[in-house]
């Protein structure tokens, strides 16, 4: 008996369902008596056992069963990639790409170059995908955008991506102008002991940066908000003698703004590194779209 992915489906949906046929109909809309056919099917054609039983009823996987179910994990895997793949392909012939990015580098990076490229470049359209780091990387592994930019990119194999670094930055710390720590020149981690700080959530690249150096720093720091908003955490400063620990806000267009609101920013002796890079799959041969958007993301932020 040939398996097809639908076929193969019905196993990995049984298996799933805790061998619950009814619950695994259910789950990829399909009859159960489809699900039990194919059982019963299989097994007679290939003269193979996939599933234990007691009374009728399906108790586990035999060895047999534990093997394809693993092969049936990843051909499936395989299979959507490769619908995937054909389908951002299918989008760059279109002009489309499809880029990663988080919020926050977006904001700080980004609010000029991509509205200002699209209007040059009218047949060129970037459709911006918003997630965390950890969202972006899945996502780029996955074949689901063409691009991202990430501040960690260590999880991405060094050999199938390309890596071109956007800019270089670090955390910092913002406050109120009347805070005790705004009165230095320069912070060091310790400093914040026992001070009330906010950063971004888990999954971000930043969360992650600043909790390790905490800890390394062995600070009693308090995080009291975690948040996908930069926005917001800088200008909670406003009103507390709350402490955001973000991404620097390097360009004159923040520094206006902080002004305005009423913050201060406070660079640390010992700062975090904190470094956009642009990533993209390796290929023997990019689309002329594709590599035209590539190589002006490069050139815009090597200047």
């Amino acid at each position: 008996m040939k398996l097809d992915i639908a076929q193969l489906n019905y196993f990995i949906a049984i298996v799933d369902a805790n061998l619950n046929l009814t619950l695994a109909a259910q789950n990829i809309h399909v009859t159960q008596s489809a699900l039990s056919q194919f059982i019963i099917n299989f097994e007679k054609e290939e003269s193979l056992q996939l599933f234990h039983r007691k009374n009728g009823r399906l108790t586990g996987l035999t060895t047999s069963g534990e093997k394809l179910y693993d092969q049936a994990l990843e051909i499936v895997g395989k299979h959507e990639n490769l619908h995937e793949m054909l389908r951002q392909e299918a989008q760059i012939q279109e002009g489309i790409v499809r880029l990663g990015i988080s919020t926050i580098i977006l904001r700080l990076f980004f609010t000029k170059f991509i509205p200002e490229f699209m209007m040059t470049n009218p047949g060129i359209k970037i459709e911006i995908i918003e997630a965390n780091n950890d969202e972006l990387v899945t996502m780029l592994n996955e074949n689901r955008i063409h691009a991202a930019v990430l501040v960690d990119s260590t999880k991405l194999h060094k050999d199938k991506f390309e890596k071109h670094v956007l800019a270089l930055s670090e955390i910092t710390a913002f406050m109120h102008p009347n805070h005790p720590l705004a009165k230095e020149e320069k912070l060091n981690w310790r400093m914040l002991d026992n001070q009330y700080v906010a950063t971004f959530n888990k999954g971000f690249a930043t969360h992650t940066m600043v909790m390790d150096k905490l800890k390394k720093m062995k600070s009693h720091a308090k995080v009291l908000i975690t948040s996908d908003s930069w926005d917001y955490m800088v200008e909670a400063t406003t009103r507390t003698t709350l402490i955001a620990l973000l991404p620097t806000a390097s360009f004159k267009k923040y520094y206006n703004y902080l002004d305005n609101i009423g913050v201060v920013e406070k660079h640390f002796h010992d700062p975090i590194d904190y470094t956009p890079v642009v990533c993209f799959p390796v290929k023997k041969k990019y689309n002329p779209i594709e590599k035209f958007v590539y190589d002006s993301f490069t050139k815009e932020f090597s200047r």
